[in-house]
């Protein structure tokens, strides 16, 4: 969870740097991956804490607008945290 505190370091310093003006994150990622760049080892417990801790860091660092991101599962199966499913699939 101390990875998080990047999201509150960066934030003050942009808005320090900018005079203040409103800071948005196009993206954040707050789960990382292992080698392959998977995250299937997360349990939602850890998943859902993980994205509270980051979201919490994001506001305290002066975040006016963050957007969560992560991508459809590339096998087709289970994804944690994925927003969606391709739309080649059934129930995409």
């Amino acid at each position: 969870f101390a990875a998080t505190e990047k999201f509150t370091a960066v934030g003050r310093w942009v808005r320090e740097e900018s005079g203040g003006l409103p800071l948005w994150w196009n993206e954040y990622y707050v789960e990382p991956g292992d080698e392959n760049d998977d995250r299937d080892g997360w349990s939602e417990d850890e998943r859902v804490a993980a994205q509270a801790a980051g979201m919490i860091a994001l506001a305290k660092g002066g975040a006016a607008t963050a957007f969560y991101w992560n991508p459809q599962s590339r096998r087709g199966g289970a994804c944690a945290g994925c927003l969606w499913t391709s739309t080649d699939r059934a129930g995409g």
